[in-house]
């Protein structure tokens, strides 16, 4: 046993070349037994036959140097040295000779790949070189002195230089032809070019260092069995490039090799240790070292990986690692998946495309059990196969055609392919390497279900949103209807005021707004299924309050007793910057979730206060019901998560949630179980600051040079006219509304403001006023209150006044003043009334029950309405009639709206047409812009109807 340990440590080296030897040798029986099965190579076994017989010089050429670090180099003689050194001058310069041919093959145009008159001359006269040279005595080497295993001299003979300068012309027209082949147009044959040249390069540079510099010049022979020892990096580099079109990077080889080799160090450390230093126990230490070993292996080479990751890649991290992460953009989204994901490898068109007939090709090609497609691939396949078949070439047509050189399937959980992945790099001269491969395949074996899944969502989505706009067909009709039974029917019935008829009413009333609340939870439902955020280009200032109020209004209860258990206190009123219409979703949701329990628990109630701050301001809707769990708390704003009702979808408070933080505030909740459960909906408190004088330039603009009656006690008129200071209006106050009101007929005036005290106290006589008592002008002259005191706004007379167009906020500073002001002249409520008499407005819409909505809604405006059912219809119409006004439906059979636009504009560039659309994405809202004046987003409301019909007939001519 010690013989044996003894022989192995003295012949360690010459033991190690000799394994390199072996397993160069299997490699090239292995390479030359797979040119054999491959009938298909025949024609380019020309090119690799050279490449056999280099493997296989390189072969006897490590094994000959074997000798020298072995213990026969002093056990034989010194002829025996020179012989076996003579043979390995042989084989090393048949190989260089071999290797060069290889490259004369690879870069030659010719058929048959023949080899030009220079290279044929260079290449017979070196292997008569080395031949004779090596042959020949004492011209190449004349003795060895040897004075230890490894340890000797070689004098060479004078003539040596030939042989020598031989081998570097070789080895230079090698790389010159590699050169060559790096600027082929083929960008797999550049990809091979790097490997070969950086092989050789290694050994050249390995050889020029030890054979030369040491060997010649320091007469230094110790090192002299390394450059054969390193040709295997060179075989097998060379080898790599020539069998395979897919190739790891340099960067990722030393990642990996590096990591590994750091790794296997750590664990024979302690073993070499332990033999040098002869530490008895060694078998136990050994057995419990491998279990060890075994053990923590993967987790320390994770953890040297780690390490070497940041040294090699730096923060970028290596290639594998970055894709797979991307797992998580997929868990969001498939769209910020992909879009991470061509950033990280380099491609600019990457996209997933679902199988289909288009892709049919593909899926065929997948069939056959390959787990990817790129076209380096199927580009060497159909260069090395003259007998593939012509699916192939189809396949390789197809993704020429796309510009696509990457294709990886996406399976299902049964398998099935169901997506593609398809991309192509930025830059066309680069491959995808095959750890950007391996990182692809191990991210859609995770993202696939994910991708699945909102496949799935998205085919609900757009049923979804068919039902939806379905659905709103009928609503419009039943609109429609209930305004014709409301005029038609109960104005005509009016006068009789019986308690059946305003039992009628009401329910009327109450029908109204549940069909109301159902087209904006259908409005809530499609821009959800958009997936778009809420967007905030129709946001505006609105009083807090009063839209507290208009939502209790206008929210369908299921009796009287329920509405009594609902308290508005209104004081420490605020506005804020959002839209009324989600507000009210919001509120609706609150309200709906705590009315639900009014039945189980009869002696709850809910209350809605305000709250005032300098940062934040805030609305209280608690109610006393029977509260949330703390674990429910924690999930209470997630989408889907519902409890405690049957009919519940999770999405209320989800939603919710999304609209305040649209608001640029908040939701939260806070419950105890058995007590109550409390909502707070935080708001941004405005920073607007009142200098005394307005600064909407829009308010100046439209109030400037108008005549105002106030009608308020002096100390609140004065306070008022303050308020309007900076506007150039001509402004009168009184404290009696009896004497101004029979002034008017001799001095009218643009509108009439007057505290709403006053406005109770004199409620006849402006009854009077409307009814023409006092004139013409009077009659028409819109009339505003303002409060002077905090008001009740739970009572209707004062929330909603009859005879009066509006409220003028004076007690919540100057934005809320500034606010009310746009109110009104958003709604046009400024204009004299009666103003939209006599206007002509075109509705064009197929659907017959929509031109009758609007139809009913602006005949009630004393507007002249005219239909067309299609876009040749309209175009007709305005043709022959002197239209004011257009509303246009977007989606029409035919000539769509936007077509129709189109051509409106060519006949008259100055006739507003106003786009009526279901959908109002950034593509929608941007074709509208092109052509059209302004869009109304279907359900139609009235207010809205009315308020866009004035903006456009009344105040845009007087900005006119």
């Amino acid at each position: 046993m010690a013989d044996l340990y003894q022989a192995v440590t003295t012949n360690v080296i010459a033991i190690f070349l000799i394994a390199i030897s072996a397993v160069i040798a299997v490699w090239t029986g292995y390479f030359a037994r797979f040119l054999h099965s491959k009938p298909s190579l025949s024609h380019d076994k020309r090119i690799y036959f050279p490449y056999i017989i280099y493997t296989s010089f390189i072969s006897l050429w490590i094994l000959s140097n074997a000798y020298f670090q072995s213990s026969l180099l002093i056990e034989r003689s010194d002829i025996v040295a020179v012989n076996i050194a003579l043979a390995a001058n042989i084989f090393s310069g048949l190989a260089f000779i071999f290797a060069y041919l290889f490259s004369c093959r690879i870069t030659s145009k010719k058929d048959n790949f023949s080899l030009t008159f220079t290279q044929k001359f260079l290449l017979y006269t070196s292997i008569i070189i080395t031949l004779l040279t090596n042959i020949i005595p004492r011209i190449n080497i004349t003795s060895i002195d040897i004075k230890a295993i490894g340890v000797f001299y070689i004098n060479f003979g004078e003539l040596s230089f030939i042989f020598f300068g031989m081998l570097i012309i070789i080895l230079l027209s090698t790389i010159i032809n590699l050169l060559i082949l790096h600027k082929n147009n083929t960008c797999i044959n550049r990809v091979k070019a790097k490997y070969m040249i950086t092989g050789i390069i290694a050994f050249i540079s390995s050889t020029f260092l030890i054979h030369f510099i040491a060997a010649v010049i320091f007469h230094d022979f110790t090192a002299a069995w390394l450059p054969p020892a390193l040709s295997v990096i060179e075989v097998f580099l060379i080898g790599y490039a020539l069998f395979n079109s897919r190739f790891y990077s340099l960067k990722y080889i030393i990642f990996i090799t590096s990591s590994t080799f750091i790794n296997i160090i750590f664990y024979t450390v302690p073993v070499i240790l332990l033999e040098l230093y002869h530490i008895k126990e060694t078998p136990f230490f050994l057995v419990l070292w491998t279990l060890i070993t075994g053990f923590f292996w993967h987790r320390t080479l994770r953890l040297v990986r780690l390490f070497a990751n940041k040294i090699i890649y730096h923060k970028k991290g290596n290639p594998v690692e970055n894709i797979t992460k991307i797992i998580s953009e997929f868990k969001i989204s498939t769209d910020l998946g992909i879009s991470k994901l061509n950033t990280v490898i380099h491609s600019n068109n990457g996209i997933i495309v679902q199988v289909s007939n288009k892709n049919q090709l593909l899926r065929d090609y997948f069939k056959t059990g390959r787990n990817i497609l790129l076209k380096q691939d199927l580009d060497v396949l159909l260069n090395d196969n003259v007998l593939a078949d012509n699916h192939l070439h189809l396949v390789s047509e197809q993704l020429h055609k796309m510009g696509v050189t990457l294709v990886v399937p996406i399976l299902d959980e049964s398998k099935k392919i169901t997506h593609f992945y398809i991309a192509s790099k930025e830059m066309s001269n680069v491959l995808f390497s095959c750890e950007e491969i391996m990182g692809l395949q191990r991210l859609f074996e995770r993202a696939n279900r994910f991708i699945d899944t909102e496949e799935k969502v998205r085919k609900s989505q757009v049923l979804a949103g068919s039902i939806a706009h379905e659905i709103r067909n009928p609503l419009s009709k039943i609109k429609y209807h209930f305004e014709k039974i409301d005029s038609d029917f109960l104005s005509a019935l009016n006068s009789l005021a019986t308690l059946e008829i305003e039992k009628i009413h009401q329910e009327l009333t109450e029908g109204k707004k549940a069909l109301q609340l159902g087209t904006k939870f259908i409005d809530v439902i499609l821009d959800e299924l958009r997936g778009s955020s809420i967007s905030t280009s129709f946001f505006q200032h609105y009083s807090a309050a009063s839209l507290t109020s208009q939502a209790l209004n206008d929210f369908s209860l299921y009796s009287e007793e329920h509405k009594k258990r609902i308290h508005l206190e209104a004081t420490n009123n605020f506005y804020f910057y959002g839209s009324d219409t989600l507000f009210s979703f919001v509120l609706f949701n609150l309200l709906k979730n705590a009315v639900y329990y009014f039945d189980t628990f009869p002696e709850s109630h809910i209350s809605i206060q305000f709250e005032k701050g300098l940062k934040h301001n805030k609305i209280h809707v608690r109610d006393t019901g029977p509260g949330i769990t703390e674990e429910q708390l924690e999930n209470l704003f997630d989408e889907f998560y519902s409890f405690g009702k049957v009919s519940g979808n999770g999405l209320g408070l989800a939603y919710c949630k999304k609209v305040m933080e649209s608001f640029s505030g908040s939701i939260s909740c806070h419950s105890i179980l058995g007590e109550f459960t409390e909502f707070t909906l935080t708001f941004p408190a405005s920073n607007i600051q009142s200098n005394g004088e307005l600064t909407n330039p829009r308010i100046k603009q439209h109030l400037s040079g108008q005549s105002c009656l106030i009608l308020s006690a002096s100390s609140l008129s004065k306070k008022l006219t303050e308020s309007f200071n900076g506007l150039n209006m001509n402004i009168e106050c009184s404290n009696d509304p009896c004497l101004s009101f029979t002034r008017l007929k001799d001095r009218p005036f643009n509108f009439i403001v007057i505290d709403h005290r006053l406005y109770i106290t004199h409620y006849d006589q402006i009854s009077m006023l409307r009814e023409g008592k006092y004139g013409y002008l009077a009659q028409i002259t819109p009339i505003f209150i303002f409060n002077s005191t905090s008001i009740n706004l739970n009572n209707d007379r004062i929330s909603v006044p009859k005879y009066t167009q509006g409220y003028i906020d004076t007690l919540n500073g100057a934005l809320a003043f500034e606010c009310s002001l746009e109110v009104i002249i958003n709604d046009a409520k400024f204009a004299p009334l009666g103003s939209l008499n006599d206007k002509t407005v075109l509705v064009v819409d197929d659907m017959h029950a929509n031109r009758l909505l609007v139809k009913a809604y602006l005949s009630k405006e004393g507007i002249n309405v005219i239909q067309a059912a299609s876009g040749y219809e309209a175009i007709e119409q305005v043709t022959k009639n002197n239209i004011d006004l257009i509303f246009m439906d977007i989606h029409m059979p035919g000539m769509n709206g936007i077509e129709t636009a189109k051509q409106l504009k060519e006949l008259d560039s100055t006739m507003p047409i106003i786009a009526v659309s279901g959908e109002y994405g950034e593509k929608i809202v941007s074709d509208i812009h092109e052509v059209m004046d302004d869009y109304i987003v279907k359900p139609i409301e009235k207010s809205t109807l009315v308020s866009l019909t004035s903006k456009w007939l009344i105040i845009n001519k007087v900005t006119d």
